[in-house]
This record gives structure tokens, sequence and C-alpha cells, in this order.
């Protein structure tokens, strides 16, 4: 909605028949590329359709962050509306305009990373959606408890670098150890040790809770081959990391 609503008001204002759209995302996976591709499909149901009436300028960062600079001043001087994918693309966008709108997707806590000033309030020329459910994580891990009845030690895999994942971290272990259960962590500092970080971790848990963790995402199977080898089930954040192989979702 709030997509179609500044392409509306950028019609009011600029009178022109295409409008450009550029799209800032940090890396390639399978959740932020179903954001985006949402975010196309639900443009072409409202009459935005690339091509005809709107020109789409895609371009990833793969996941360098020193790359997000170039990208989002190339973006902000010749887009219209900006839609940026992942907490580092929507900060450097932020970072980069005040006057190009900026809307944002996949990024947990937009206040904490400072896009807004309040959920209800943004302020500013940024605005956007949170991933973050306020019940999400609790029935996550309320699942926890449902299907593996027996678990007593679980294990949280995340990116130290990620603040979206750490957030989520954070809330886990809280309503992890007011259930009972023995938390242990274990960090990542990039895809090269996923596997390693892994591997410590499920030789002393009885399964494992992954956030809705960039470079997880791209490294599940990796994740999902160090699961099978230790008989510990993975618990993803995304329904993404489901197919590629956690055992649960929310």
């Amino acid at each position: 909605m709030t997509s179609l609503i500044s392409l509306h008001q950028l019609k009011a204002d600029k009178k022109r028949d295409v409008f450009r759209i550029g799209i800032s995302q940090f890396i390639t996976h399978q959740s932020l590329d179903a954001t985006r591709e949402g975010f196309v499909d639900e443009l072409a149901k409202q009459g935005y359709v690339e091509g005809e009436n709107i020109e789409i300028d895609l371009q990833n960062a793969q996941g360098e962050q020193r790359n997000l600079k170039t990208i989002s001043q190339q973006l902000a001087e010749s887009s219209d509306v900006v839609l940026a994918i992942a907490r580092p693309s929507a900060q450097s966008l932020a970072n980069t305009t005040q006057t190009t709108p900026v809307i944002f997707s996949a990024v947990t806590d937009p206040v904490s990373a400072k896009l807004v000033e309040s959920r209800e309030h943004p302020g500013g020329n940024v605005t956007g959606t949170s991933d973050q459910s306020s019940d999400a994580i609790s029935t996550q891990i309320n699942l926890i408890k449902k299907v593996l009845p027996k678990a007593k030690t679980i294990g949280i895999l995340y990116t130290q670098s990620e603040p979206n994942s750490v957030v989520q971290k954070d809330e886990a272990k809280r309503l992890l150890k007011e259930k009972g259960f023995t938390v242990v962590e274990k960090t990542i500092l990039d895809s090269n040790n996923v596997k390693a970080a892994a591997e410590s971790l499920m030789a002393e848990v009885d399964m494992v809770f992954v956030p809705t963790d960039n470079i997880i995402s791209l490294t599940m199977e990796t994740v999902k081959q160090v699961s099978i080898k230790h008989k510990v089930p993975v618990f993803g954040g995304s329904t993404e990391m489901i197919a590629v192989g956690g055992l649960y979702n929310y």
C-alpha cells in the first residue's frame, strides 16, 4: 500500500507517463527475492507494469556493504521512488537521500535502525514494513515445546553483524529461558564459517533456532547438511528456510 500511495503522489506531482522505480537488494536469497517479486507483482495488480508505465532498476549489493554507497547514490539520483530490501540497503539509502522516497522491507526493527522516528509516525522520506510480528517468535517457541517435548538445550545460530538477527536472537533467548530451556548461542562472521559454527553448536544442543538472517538464509543448504549429520532439527525463521531444509516455521 505504501508503495502505491507514493506512486500516486508522484503521478500528481510530475505528470509523467513512466515512473522510475529503483530496487536496492542487499543479497540474493529466497526470502529477499520473494519480497522483491511480491512488490513487483502487487504493482502489476494495481496497474503499474514494467515496460509500460514503470521502469525498474534492480541493483544487488551481493552481500557487500562496500557496494551499497554507490548503489544508493545511483538509485537516489535516477529514481522516483526506491525499494530497499533488508536493513543494510535501507540504512544506506536513508543516509544518502532526504528527498527521494524510500520504502523498506525485510527490516525487523526500523526504529532501532534509525530509519523512522516511530512505527506510527515514520517522518521524513523513509517508510516501509517490518517483518517482526509481536507474537511470531513466541509462537515458534511454543511450537518447539510441542514438536520436541523432550528438548532441553536449544541453540541459536545467528550473524552478529546483522542487527535484525540480534534483535530476534535476544527475544528468542528471553522467551526460551522463561520456558525453562538452556540456551547456547553461536555467532557467525560470514558465510565462510557457517559450517564450523553449525558443527560446534549442534554437537551440544537438542535443536537449533535460526532467526531471519541473511547470511544463514544464503547458506541454509550447509546448515541442513550439518543438521542431518548430527540429527539435530533446525527451526527456521522464514518459510524459505524450511523449503531448503529447516524443520518448522510459523
